[in-house]
């Protein structure tokens, strides 16, 4: 089958087209864009994130147009090799394109650490720092705050990556010279059972300790149940202690004590006392100086965040912290003494 001849001006005409080659070299072009399109959903060759949903639609129609091209290919060699060559470049567009669109992207957009970056060895211009704390403590709401506050300062997009309950991001920074460093974040649970996937704890240049008040052992039971969500109260002194017991010297540790908006829900009477009623809370727990969160810390029964570890480890400068990670009730804060205060040490 042809397209039929028509009249054109100059006597100017047009070669015979047989539709079905066209058809086959459209549809190859299609899949060519369609696989790169599947392919860059998955890990090691995923830049962004995408959602079930999403990634469900684009399988289909990968499937739906591999049936439509098996469909009306024509099983000459010339069709095949010309719709091999369409897919090929429809591939390679596609992906000069997505990489078009992320360099002209926001910086503050979230990508995704591909497998080889992540277990990459450390380089002389990676900072490593450890977001160590039970689960739901507010280890993640703590990061995206600091990445928050360091928006002004990323090179390029933060990338992210998961592994069981590790959590891994990393951010491209300038340093006050110009220079470009790589600050990344580890998220665990535990430094214990993660020997496979967590690097050796002397490749860290700091840790956060990470202390959810409505999960530490001497004063969970004070808080309404349902903040707790079942999760079995841990006591923070002692993951201090065992940091102290696994580090070698070298490493400085921040304690950051999160859902800071939760301690005036606590029954425990010396926060009672220390905390006033009503929305005051929120300007005395902002604007408490070091010496004026001390004071709080022992009212938490967070006896060895006030006591020196070396030479295991130093505290941090202004440690410890405590972080609210915002909302109606006013803005966050924490993240940005806890990002300054990193970022001057290292």
């Amino acid at each position: 089958m042809t397209v039929p001849d028509f009249a054109l001006p100059f006597d100017l005409t047009l070669p015979d087209i047989d539709r079905i080659v066209a058809l086959t070299v459209l549809l190859g072009a299609s899949l060519g864009a369609l696989a790169a399109d599947v392919l860059l959903t998955l890990r090691p060759f995923a830049r962004h994130r995408t959602s079930r949903l999403t990634a469900a639609l684009m399988l289909a129609a990968l499937v739906a147009g591999s049936v439509a091209f098996g469909a009306v290919a024509d099983h000459s060699q010339t069709s095949l090799a010309a719709a091999a060559v369409a897919a090929t470049l429809g591939a390679l567009t596609y992906g000069w394109g997505v990489r078009k669109a992320e360099a002209g992207g926001d910086p503050g957009t979230a990508g995704v650490l591909s497998d080889d970056e992540l277990r990459r060895g450390k380089t002389g211009s990676d900072h490593w720092v450890l977001v160590v704390g039970p689960a739901a403590s507010g280890k993640t709401a703590l990061v995206g705050g600091m990445i928050g506050e360091a928006r002004t300062r990323m090179r390029a997009p933060s990338r992210s990556a998961e592994d069981g309950d590790l959590r891994v991001t990393e951010l491209g920074l300038s340093d006050r010279r110009g220079a470009e460093l790589k600050l990344r974040f580890w998220e665990t649970c535990s430094i214990e059972g993660h020997r496979r996937r967590l690097p050796s704890l002397s490749d860290f240049d700091a840790v956060v300790l990470v202390v959810d008040p409505t999960q530490h052992k001497p004063i969970a039971g004070s808080f309404p149940d349902t903040l707790r969500d079942g999760s079995e109260p841990t006591d923070a002194n002692d993951d201090v202690l065992q940091l102290s017991e696994a580090l070698s010297g070298g490493c400085t540790v921040w304690a950051v004590v999160t859902k800071a908006d939760l301690l005036r829900l606590s029954v425990h009477p010396p926060l009672v006392d220390s905390l006033p009623v009503g929305p005051g809370w929120y300007g005395r727990l902002r604007d408490m100086s070091v010496l004026d969160r001390h004071p709080l810390v022992q009212d938490l029964d967070l006896g060895q965040l006030l006591v020196e570890h070396q030479p295991a480890f130093e505290w941090g400068t202004g440690s410890p912290l405590f972080a609210f990670a915002g909302d109606a009730r006013g803005d966050p804060f924490g993240a940005r003494d806890l990002l300054g205060a990193l970022l001057d040490t290292l």
